[in-house]
């Protein structure tokens, strides 16, 4: 954006980043806001008002509020196997999509009937599949958001107006949330703040399909996953391996000097989030996809940055990273477990062009048909626990 910037990768870098010498506010270029974060939200807050915020997400990072939406996420993937089952192929990304969309909107208490999930699913994608578009797609995600967007605000406003005649859910709590002043946040907050919920867990898809293409990719690694340790590592190594999206922007808080480097107050920062994930200095051959790197690794909060870095609780740190392994988790023991299926020739390439990168052919499978030796059991998460 013609503006003086310093990008940087690593550990290091990763805690300056996170560090108070940078803040997000006003960092994000307005293409990305308008789409993909949106405005007034968390994600360009700093310090004690980001703090603050930051806690009605929290929640999401204890496993006993999870169980729920995993075990509907199960259901939900069992139930569209069935559809898959006689269809000459079908579209893994574009499958998961509608999986992920129907989950969460039931998980977080938002009234979505059977008919309109396939709209709903197509809009909150589009949202960060046209983030980073450079053609009309730009104004197609941006016209589609601003529909989003008056749907999840009806639904705020009608809260607010009747509390009493709706039950407890994350809609409601986020609906009702008040800011430090004690005021209930403005509308348009208020909403970009339940789409940071919904459209991430939708988002969870890439992952999905980026899992497929490493079960095909590396066959012999995952005939190695016996265990629920050896499932965690292989999902962990796929966010690690494959691409999400590239790049966190900042910018400088203050003048400073770190490692002989000047920053300027207002300098843009942008901390290469792939590029910390295969940095030779942490990672030992970091080209190759290599699951058992994450056997008993002690955790580390900047090293391993797929989702940002720092604090879950009072950085910047995604709060949805346990619903994010979780869905992989469901989708993980699907694809093994529940069915077999063919992976016809098609372009298995990873595009690295587009925001965010994706398998060019959406991973497509045929010849989807229950497992021959099907277990009856559902995705254990009890590595949750540990």
């Amino acid at each position: 954006m013609l503006k003086r910037t310093t990008c940087f990768k690593g550990k290091a870098a990763a805690e300056l980043f996170y560090s108070t010498k940078l803040e997000r506010k006003g960092a994000a270029p307005e293409p990305i806001k308008a789409t993909l974060f949106g405005k007034g939200g968390v994600q360009g807050l700093d310090q004690r008002e980001h703090q603050h915020r930051k806690k009605l997400f929290m929640p999401f990072m204890e496993s006993s509020n999870l169980d729920d939406l995993f075990n509907l996420t199960h259901a939900i993937w069992q139930r569209r196997i069935k559809s898959w089952i006689g269809n000459p192929e079908i579209s893994l990304y574009e499958e998961a999509q509608l999986i992920h969309t129907e989950a969460i909107c039931e998980w977080f208490g938002i009234p979505l009937r059977k008919d309109e999930i396939p709209e709903k699913a197509k809009e909150l994608t589009i949202m960060f599949d046209y983030a980073g578009a450079k053609d009309l797609s730009y104004f197609k995600a941006r016209f589609k958001r601003k529909k989003t967007e008056r749907w999840i605000s009806e639904h705020i406003e009608d809260i607010r107006k009747h509390p009493r005649e709706y039950s407890d859910s994350y809609l409601k709590r986020f609906s009702l949330f008040r800011d430090l002043r004690g005021e209930l946040l403005p509308l348009n907050a208020a909403t970009t703040e339940i789409l940071s919920a919904l459209r991430p867990a939708v988002a969870i898809s890439l992952y999905v399909v980026f899992l497929a293409h490493a079960l095909h990719q590396f066959p012999d690694r995952a005939r190695l996953m016996n265990t629920e340790k050896d499932r965690f590592s292989f999902i962990q190594e796929v966010r690690r391996f494959y691409p999400f999206f590239p790049v966190i922007p900042a910018r400088a808080r203050e003048n400073f000097v770190w490692r002989n480097h000047e920053f300027i107050k207002g300098q843009m920062v942008l901390l290469d989030i792939y590029g910390t994930n295969h940095d030779e200095r942490i990672w030992k051959h970091p080209e190759h996809f290599m699951p058992e790197r994450f056997n008993d690794r002690p955790e580390n909060p900047y090293d391993f940055i797929p989702q940002g870095g720092g604090d879950h609780a009072t950085g910047h740190r995604c709060p949805g990273e346990l619903i994010t392994i979780g869905f992989m988790n469901v989708a993980l023991h699907c694809l093994t477990e529940e069915i077999d299926y063919h992976v016809p020739i098609q372009d298995l390439k990873i595009n690295f062009s587009r925001l965010p990168a994706i398998i060019n052919s959406h991973m497509i499978l045929n010849n989807v048909r229950p497992k021959s030796q099907r277990k009856e059991i559902r995705p254990s998460m009890n590595f949750f626990q540990e």
